[in-house]
């Protein structure tokens, strides 16, 4: 019955930080799929935050995970992948993944956050 409960909070706590998030950024270490990857996907396009993600395979990834992460956030490519960009090496998907993020960050592109002058200072003068 713990186990039982256990696994309970782990999907109700992952929920909650999906919920309390500006953005769900998925690092795929595996070339296969998960289903709780996919469950916080749904959930974070279900609240229109962006999906980022980043599967370093040259396979693609399931339709319906594509559908969601990059429905999720203005029908915009947010997945990064070796189909993508086959030349890049995985330091570089990782670069352009945070490059991407702060880009998006930096315009007011995230329905949920606004952005402060100290974060714009910091991260954003590359953006203008």
């Amino acid at each position: 019955m713990a186990i039982d409960i256990i696994r309970a909070q782990v999907v109700t706590r992952d929920f909650n930080l999906i919920e309390n998030s500006h953005a769900l950024v998925v690092y795929h270490h595996g070339e296969h799929p998960s289903y709780g990857v996919m469950a916080e996907v749904m959930r974070a396009s279900q609240l229109n935050k962006p999906v980022y993600v980043l599967y370093p395979y040259k396979k693609r990834l399931s339709p319906f995970f594509e559908f969601y992460a990059s429905s999720s956030f203005a029908s915009e490519e947010r997945i990064l992948s070796k189909i993508s960009d086959p030349l890049s090496e995985l330091k570089e998907l990782e670069d352009k993944l945070v490059n991407l993020i702060l880009y998006d960050a930096c315009k007011g592109r995230w329905p949920t956050w606004t952005i402060t002058k100290e974060f714009k200072e910091k991260y954003c003068s590359q953006f203008y």
